[in-house]
Parts: C-alpha cells; structure tokens; sequence
C-alpha cells in the first residue's frame, strides 16, 4: 500500500512542493481545498443571476475553475477517507480521476488569466461599476488559480497548451454560431465587442 500510497500523495497535491511527509495526505491540504471548493460554489451559484450566463466566455471560464476546484477537493477527501480507513484499493479511484482534473486545471488557469487581463485592460469601464460579482468571475478567479498553482507544484508540460487552446477555440466556434442565430433573430449578434464576426478583421486580430 505504502508505495501506491505515496503516488497518490503526489498525485493528490505534488507535496514535494510544500509538505514534509509525503507519506500520508495532508489534513491541512484537505482543509484547503475544501474551503477553496466552497468558495468557488457559493460563487459561482450567485454568478448565475447573470442574464444569458451560458453565453459569455467569462462564465464558461469560471465554471472550468469551479470544475477543477471540485475535482481537486474530492482527490484529497478520499485520499484521505481511504487512508483512515485503511482501504489502499479504494484508492484507484483517485487515479482515474486525476487525468480528468489535470486536463480541466491546465484550461482553467490559462482561460482564468486570459478573462482577468482581458476585461480589466479592455471591457471594462466606469459605468460597469466595480461590483462583488465582477471581482468574483474576472478578478478572483485569477487569484485563487495562482495560489492554486503556487501551492500544488503541479509539473508544466509543453504539450499542455492544447488543452486551453481547445478550449478557446471551442468558444470561437460557439461565438460564430451565435452571431448567425442572433442576428437571424434581429440581435446584434456579438457577445463582446471586440468579438464581432460582421467585422471579422477585428475579431481575427484578438485570436
């Protein structure tokens, strides 16, 4: 057990980063993501009052970072769970959920800092106000990830770019569709300005 154990350990949180026994999971780590998981709920439940919330990127991003924190918090709860009770092959459960999480983190962490320098350098304005919900989705959102990748040392991969840019470009793919049904309703067929397929030349240069 000790030796799937241990892999599980680095699985769970890279503790060669942070954490002296990398024998056992860390109840200070499980405190950690969970308070960081209820965080990234509560919310993101409250960034549901926002008007057409599946149709802004901001939104699509937030949730990938509530997916990732979720997934994160269940990887260290049973990590833990299995130890006290001395279940070792219950433990390749956590296995097969970590490619899932790793795959949502490296998406999550690019899309919550692309969100955050993109609306506060260019969306932004004044008459937005700076509201509690703004900081959450655009400003927290970064924050909370950086710590993230501060704390978990989690290994960078070259070949790891592809998980965000699918991600972006699933989102392209949503923008142009949406500018077709909404300008066939009589929109203006853009959720963001600076993404306006009646200008391509414009929305071609932000990709």
């Amino acid at each position: 057990m000790s030796c799937l154990l241990c892999h599980i350990c680095e699985l769970v949180s890279h503790p060669d980063a942070w954490q002296f026994d990398k024998s056992k999971p860390s109840l200070i780590y499980l405190l950690y993501r969970t308070l960081l998981a209820a965080f990234l709920i509560a919310t993101w439940c409250v960034s549901l009052s926002i008007a057409s919330f599946s149709i802004y990127f901001t939104n699509w991003g937030y949730t990938m970072c509530v997916l990732q924190g979720v997934l994160a918090f269940l990887m260290a709860f049973f990590a833990y769970l299995f130890v006290v009770l001395d279940k070792p092959k219950a433990l390749q459960f956590i296995l097969k959920l970590h490619p899932i999480y790793w795959v949502i983190h490296v998406a999550a962490t690019s899309a919550g800092f692309v969100i955050t320098v993109i609306f506060w350098s260019v969306l932004y304005t004044s008459d937005m106000g700076f509201t509690a919900l703004n900081f959450y989705v655009h400003g927290s959102n970064s924050i909370v990830l950086l710590i993230d990748l501060l704390i978990i040392g989690h290994p960078v991969r070259l070949l790891h770019f592809i998980y965000p840019l699918l991600f972006g470009l699933a989102y392209i793919i949503f923008s142009v569709a949406y500018y077709f049904y909404d300008t066939n309703r009589g929109g203006v067929g853009y959720v963001y300005a600076i993404l306006d397929w009646s200008k391509p030349l414009m929305a071609f240069s932000l990709l």
